[in-house]
C-alpha cells in the first residue's frame, strides 16, 4: 500500500470526535489496544490524554457530590432562616419541625400587617434628660415604646404591636388598616 492510499483511507486530522456513546467507547477502546506504533511520543501523549480522561471524570463526580451537599445545606438554612424569624416575631421556641408546620398554617397577613406598621414607625433621639429612644407607628394610637437603645426600642415596639393586635381582636375591637394592608377583628 502507498502512502496516497494510505491517507486516503484515515480522516484528516481536524476530524470532531464522535459525540455518540457507542462511538466514544469504540474509540477509546482502539487507543487502549497494544498496536503498533510508529511514533512513541503519540503512545505517551495517548496514555497522559487517557489518564487525564480518568481524572477528570473523578473531578466530576466530586463536584456532583459537593453540589448536592451545598443544596441540602442550602434546604436546611431556608429552615433555619424560617425558625429564625418566627422566634425574632415573638413566637414561642417549639421544636423545629412543630415551628414550621405552624409557620405554613399562618396567615401571612398580620405578618405583612406588622412589617408594614413597623417600617412606618417615627423614631426619636435620646434627649439629654431621657436617655431613652422614643418610637411611635403614626395611625395606632397606644402602641409606642421607650428604650435605652434603638434595637431594644425597635424590638419593644413590635411587641407591643402585637399585644395590641392580640387585645383589639379578643375584644373585637377594629384594627386601623396600614398602608392599604387591613386585619380581621
Amino acid at each position: 500500500m502507498n502512502f496516497a492510499t494510505s491517507a486516503a483511507n484515515q480522516e484528516p486530522p481536524d476530524a470532531p470526535l464522535p459525540t455518540n456513546e457507542p462511538a466514544k467507547a469504540k474509540l477509546l477502546a482502539a487507543v487502549q489496544k497494544p498496536q503498533p506504533v510508529a511514533n512513541p511520543e503519540l503512545t505517551i501523549m495517548v496514555a497522559q490524554l487517557l489518564q487525564l480522561h480518568g481524572q477528570l471524570q473523578a473531578d466530576v463526580v466530586r463536584l456532583e457530590e459537593r453540589l448536592a451537599a451545598v443544596e441540602d445545606q442550602l434546604e436546611e438554612a431556608e429552615d433555619i432562616r424560617a425558625y429564625d424569624a418566627a422566634v425574632a416575631l415573638g413566637g414561642p421556641l417549639l421544636p423545629k419541625e412543630e415551628l414550621l408546620r405552624q409557620i405554613a398554617a399562618t396567615d401571612l397577613s398580620e405578618a405583612r400587617y406588622v412589617a408594614t406598621a413597623l417600617g412606618q414607625a417615627q423614631y426619636r433621639p435620646p434627649t439629654p434628660d431621657s436617655n431613652a429612644h422614643y418610637a411611635t407607628i403614626p395611625g395606632i394610637e397606644g402602641v409606642w415604646a421607650r428604650e435605652a437603645t434603638l434595637e431594644r426600642t425597635q424590638d419593644e415596639l413590635a411587641s407591643v404591636l402585637h399585644d395590641w393586635i392580640n387585645f383589639r381582636r379578643q375584644r373585637g375591637l377594629p384594627i386601623p388598616s396600614v398602608a392599604g394592608i387591613a386585619l380581621e377583628s
